[in-house]
């Protein structure tokens, strides 16, 4: 998971997938990260009460995208378009790994509606399940009035650390929603 800093949007959509595909590796980085920066606490209060959430939350620190191995991961999935694309110029070879989360929360929903068999997928499979239904869903996940932004896409999560307490905490429920819905289709393909 993508986003800028690596403090809010990526590591509350990483806990989210993460809590729902034990066992499978997800992480977190930033495209402009500061390395080893702690965890806003709007999202560390957003993850809830559980042992693994407080842990996680007290132990996460930021990293930069530019110090992890991209082509180790078989999905990446961004905050925006902007850093999707960003990627894609970066590493054309992997392009068809890249989506945005609210994308990829749209094509695994349109997958599901489609009838694909919840069986076991290994990353190459899930890949060319996801790049033949996208586009095919509309958002999942719309944006209400506090989130609207017009320099953003349809499918983008606005940065909003640093905006009012209202507006980040929809942007950090907006991101483990679309997270959550991400991970529970993974995990209905046994993704692993």
């Amino acid at each position: 998971m993508v986003c800028d800093g690596n403090v809010c949007r990526s590591p509350a959509a990483q806990y989210a997938i993460a809590t729902r595909l034990p066992g499978v590796r997800v992480e977190s980085a930033g495209a402009r990260a500061t390395t080893g920066a702690r965890i806003c606490a709007v999202v560390a209060n957003s993850l809830g009460s559980a042992d693994s959430a407080t842990r996680f939350a007290a132990d996460f620190r930021s990293r930069r995208l530019r110090d992890v191995d991209v082509a180790g991961f078989g999905l990446v999935l961004t905050a925006t378009a902007t850093i999707r694309a960003d990627l894609a110029r970066l590493h054309p070879r992997l392009r068809d790994r890249f989506f945005t989360l609210r994308e990829a929360a749209d094509v695994l929903a349109a997958a599901v509606a489609a009838g694909i068999p919840a069986k076991p997928m290994d990353s190459a499979a899930l890949v060319v399940t996801m790049n033949h239904h996208r586009g095919a869903g509309s958002t999942t996940f719309p944006v209400g009035p506090l989130l609207r932004d017009r320099s953003l896409g349809p499918l983008d999560v606005p940065d909003a650390h640093g905006d009012s307490t209202k507006r980040h905490q929809a942007v950090i429920d907006l991101m483990i929603g679309s997270a959550a819905s991400v991970g529970d289709s993974l995990a209905r393909f046994g993704v692993g």
